[in-house]
Parts: C-alpha cells; structure tokens; sequence
C-alpha cells in the first residue's frame, strides 16, 4: 500500500509541475556526439552544493525523477559515510562496487561559456575541483546563490570517465535549487528524452 501511495504522489506532483506556466529552462545543452545508441538507466547522482538541505533536495528529486521513468538511481543519502565526508577515493569506490553506468552531477554556474565543449572533461577531476570551490573557507555560497539563477548538470559516463550530456538550466525569480527541484528534474527528463538518451 505505502508502494503504492508512493507511486500516486510521484505522479500528482510532476504533473502539477510538468503544466506550470513558470518553471527552469534549458539555455545551452550538449551531447557528447561521438556516443551514439546510448540510452541512460543506471546512475548515481551528487549534488556539488554546500548546505546539507539543499543537497538533499536536489539529489532527492533527481532520483524521483529517474525512478519515475523506471530507471535506477541512487544519492549520497544511501551511502552516510561518503555523504558526510565525500571524496574522490570514496566516489570511484560507490561507482564500482555498485556497478554504476553513468554519474550526474549538478553545481550553480558563475557564466555561459559561447561555445561549451565537454568532450574534455573528466568526471574526477571535475568532481574534485567542484568540492574544492565550495569547501574553501572563504566560499561565500550566500552570494554564489543570489549571483547566479544558473545551474550546470552534466552526466558522465563512468566507464569512459566522459560526458554524454551536459545541460545549462536557468532558474526563475533568483530561486535556489531546493525550490525548484522538482521542477529542474523535469526540465533535465525532457531534455534527456528529446536527444534520445531515455525512452520517451
């Protein structure tokens, strides 16, 4: 019964949300164009975000939004060791022994680069620089919140340590992450879907 009342309010919320006249768009995505025939299904999720709270939320949403499209996904909240003390060594230890195809990862974006190319990044090295920036002791994440209404989320494939996609979200109204969390979810769905790396 509880799988089922579960199941009715995933459905009833991203509906709510899918028919919302104000909600985050996609500005600027991009698929990896030598990775052809790939159909996203397996994946663990982390949210590069300071507060525990906002974490939780986005990370939360973003497995709601893969479950509800039938495909495994998984968030730091099923491992509390690497959730509270998260690092490159533990990262690459979840992916293996759980046998994860793909990482997403999402952080706010300072600025749109003109001609983004994420055919050279590598999900460590991204991954690192990201939890070095908001773990400096001067990182104002205060400011980095109010500065920018841009959220970058790529996903990686794990076995070649590459992107296959990556999108640039705009929010609305200055809204922080855990706000629209649903909504950023279904905006990232759609976009997955239109370039054919879900089922639609």
């Amino acid at each position: 019964m509880n799988k089922i009342i579960f199941k009715i309010t995933i459905v009833c919320t991203f509906c709510a949300f899918l028919f919302s006249c104000s909600s985050p768009s996609t500005v600027q995505s991009w698929k990896n164009p030598d990775d052809k025939n790939i159909k996203i299904n397996n994946l663990f999720n982390f949210a590069i975000l300071k507060y525990e709270d906002y974490k939780q939320e986005c990370e939360g949403k973003i497995v709601m939004g893969f479950e509800y499209e039938k495909l495994i996904c998984r968030s730091p909240q099923e491992f509390p060791e690497f959730n509270i003390n998260p690092s490159l060594e533990s990262l690459d230890k979840i992916l293996k022994e759980n046998k994860f195809n793909y990482f997403l990862t999402i952080k706010y974006l300072e600025k749109i680069s003109d001609k983004a190319d994420y055919s050279t990044i590598e999900y460590q090295e991204y991954f690192k620089k990201g939890l070095e920036r908001i773990n400096k002791p001067d990182y104002k994440y205060k400011e980095d919140i109010r500065n920018s209404e841009l959220l970058e989320v790529i996903i990686f494939s794990v076995k070649d340590k590459k992107p296959v996609w990556a999108g640039i979200i705009k929010t609305i109204d200055d809204n922080i992450v855990m706000e629209v969390a649903i909504e950023l979810t279904i905006e990232i769905m759609r976009d997955l879907k239109k370039e054919g790396l879900i089922n639609k």
